[in-house]
């Protein structure tokens, strides 16, 4: 896994050829972001075991890292989960019974909080919702659930508060 990174902040995606899957990842320090995860795979203790599974069947050699875009901290959230939409098949997203994609990163990264989540070490809200056609979106704010379905923030911060639980035809989930 070899690359020059110019600037700190952005997106990233580890590709395993052997199997043309990909990790979508983000981090304000992608070099270093790259060491952990090159260590945790020569270590064997990867967090995404699929992913280790592969690096032991096609070995180093089978695996890049790239940059996919530099963004700023408060852009990160937002813009990996852009990327994960774009490579359907990688390790961090998988299929659940409804078609639906779960963000295993971020299911592992959140916790419950009264119904909200909330990404561990941060005061951003990440939060689950269910558009009108049955696709699950995750939004790092309100602001951007807002933009999305084309309604005001209000409307939005009343079902993420738990007052409702429908808004415009999406469903908290």
């Amino acid at each position: 896994m070899n690359i020059k990174l110019k600037e700190k902040g952005g997106v990233y995606r580890i590709v395993c050829w052997g199997t043309n899957r990909s990790y979508i990842g983000s981090s304000e320090d992608l070099m270093e972001r790259k060491r952990q995860h090159e260590t945790m795979l020569i270590r064997g203790d990867h967090q995404v075991k699929e992913m280790q599974e592969d690096y032991v069947k096609f070995g180093d050699r089978s695996f890049s890292f790239e940059v996919l875009e530099h963004c700023k901290s408060e852009e990160l959230v937002e813009h990996e989960m852009k990327w994960q939409v774009e490579y359907k098949n990688t390790y961090n997203l998988s299929t659940g019974n409804s078609g639906r994609y779960k963000c295993k990163r971020l299911k592992l990264e959140c916790k419950a909080v009264k119904g909200d989540m909330h990404v561990s070490g941060s005061s951003k809200l990440v939060f689950w919702m269910r558009s009108p056609d049955g696709i699950s979106w995750v939004f790092p704010s309100v602001y951007s659930a807002a933009k999305r379905i084309g309604i005001g923030k209000e409307r939005v911060r009343t079902v993420v508060k738990g007052r409702s639980r429908v808004c415009a035809g999406w469903t908290m989930i």
